[in-house]
């Protein structure tokens, strides 16, 4: 009784550190909001670099609100790893070593990936997704009115917090999951040669959501998924062939 009562105060205190941890990145992100929303811009001023497009605020009370919701997505964003990381401290007295190894290895894992999405996102896929949008036709041949795009900011910064959530901590941390799944001796690879089949229409239904409208951007999208799990099912073969040698 006396070390569940020890370890539910350790618990505590690991709340109250991730708590704080919380409150203060909120409080220095929202006072060097103007800063963040001109990093999170560059990729579209850089596409609109020449013509006569803007940032507006549909009312006086946006302005506030943009602040409070980026601010608490990017809160989030950021506080993901560090609840992880104080909850690896924490299951860390009760694992075995080998355990240990391994946890310590997926959550540099996770960061590694982490970082690298993020790169990726502000540096390849935001300027593809914005060079796609203003290549569209109905955009480029209006040769016979003038047309002006006024970006809301708004929209734009819950645009990128999406973006950003759905690359950084759902596509590409799949390897992560895999790496968990391979780790353990269930589920097997004939498990996930059954879900080969339902998996790829998982992947088209991801692609129909997240995709462009155009046909290209859909068929990338449910490749890079599709890829992932076949890269899961190689290692879950691997697995299963390495435990077939050890027994």
């Amino acid at each position: 009784m006396l070390n569940i009562l020890i370890h539910f105060k350790e618990l505590k205190l690991k709340m109250r550190y991730a708590f704080f941890c919380f409150v203060c990145t909120y409080g220095s992100i929202y006072c060097f909001m103007p800063q963040l929303i001109n990093i999170v811009s560059t990729s579209y001023i850089f596409f609109i670099k020449g013509n006569n497009f803007d940032f507006v605020f549909a009312n006086i009370f946006e302005v506030f609100n943009t602040y409070i919701v980026f601010s608490m997505h990017s809160t989030f964003f950021l506080s993901i790893p560090i609840i992880f990381y104080f909850l690896l401290h924490y299951a860390q007295p009760g694992l075995f070593l080998y355990e240990k190894k391994f946890l310590f290895q997926i959550f540099t894992l996770f960061l590694r990936l982490l970082f690298i999405s993020c790169f990726l996102c502000h540096f390849f896929f935001i300027p593809f997704i914005l060079f796609f949008l203003s290549e569209l036709s109905v955009i480029n041949d209006m040769d016979f009115i003038i047309l002006k795009t006024n970006m809301n900011l708004y929209s734009y910064a819950m645009f990128i917090s999406k973006l950003f959530f759905t690359y950084c901590y759902a596509i590409f941390q799949i390897p992560v999951l895999m790496s968990v799944f391979v780790f353990f001796k269930d589920p097997s690879s004939a498990f996930f040669f059954r879900l080969r089949r339902l998996w790829l229409t998982i992947s088209f239904f991801f692609g129909c959501i997240f995709s462009s409208s155009d046909f290209i951007s859909f068929v990338l999208t449910s490749f890079f998924l599709f890829v992932f799990f076949e890269v899961f099912v190689f290692l879950s073969v691997l697995k299963d062939r390495y435990l077939l040698i050890t027994i």
